[in-house]
């Protein structure tokens, strides 16, 4: 006897308010802004103490602090832009982050069945998704199992996102978990759940059931 036992509610990670990375204002305005100052507020003051020390007139001197100043605080914020933009294109190319902080908020979803076993003893297995509570509901509860009807498993079920619910690197992710946990298989020309796959579809229907019975019926 198998029992759907339960899911691990979407973990959140803190809000991108209150974190500070490449695509943001402050990564790439205001921080390379105060750098190139400072460049070339230092570089300035440096070649002022030089041409101070040469006996160069003052007015002179503020002339070419001020060239000085502006050239570098110019020339190290196209640096630091550039350098910038090449950072957000490579993060998007290459689709992982370099800044330290995720391109988007990670998901897992835990799903555990207990197996009751021939001798009593019980058995909990866990599985991991990389979606939301809302595709992982979506998915369980509307698949095809051997006792009810519903949608197979195949990509042009359940993509694109704003008709099905999966993106196609959404389903690609989760179609190889389905497939490394061994939770479906080949059956003739399809793909299907196997018997531990509708052990947990099996589990969330009833259970969503549970918790959305139908409307009473009025009497006549």
């Amino acid at each position: 006897m198998n029992r759907f036992d339960q899911d691990a509610p979407q973990v959140q990670p803190p809000s991108y308010a209150d974190r500070m990375g490449l695509h943001t204002t402050d990564a790439g305005v205001k921080v390379p802004v105060e750098q190139s100052i400072v460049t070339g507020v230092l570089f300035a003051s440096t070649l002022g103490a030089i041409l101070l020390l040469l006996d160069v007139p003052l007015m002179t001197i503020f002339k070419w602090m001020g060239i000085v100043a502006v050239a570098l605080a110019t020339a190290h914020w196209i640096f630091l832009h550039v350098h910038w933009w090449n950072l957000t294109r490579l993060e998007n190319f290459l689709g992982i982050e370099l800044d330290g902080i995720p391109n988007e908020p990670p998901r897992k979803i835990t799903i555990q069945v207990q197996k009751v076993k021939e001798n009593g003893h019980v058995e909990v297995m866990s599985y991991d998704f990389p979606v939301t509570d809302q595709q992982i509901q979506r998915f369980f509860t509307t698949v095809k199992t051997s006792t009810r009807g519903g949608k197979g498993i195949s990509r042009r079920e359940w993509t694109p996102k704003n008709v099905n619910g999966f993106s196609e690197k959404e389903w690609s992710e989760f179609y190889k978990e389905l497939v490394r946990q061994k939770l479906v298989e080949i059956r003739g020309n399809e793909c299907v759940l196997n018997p531990d796959g509708e052990d947990i579809a099996d589990g969330w229907y009833s259970r969503m059931q549970e918790a959305d019975p139908p409307p009473p019926e009025e009497d006549e």
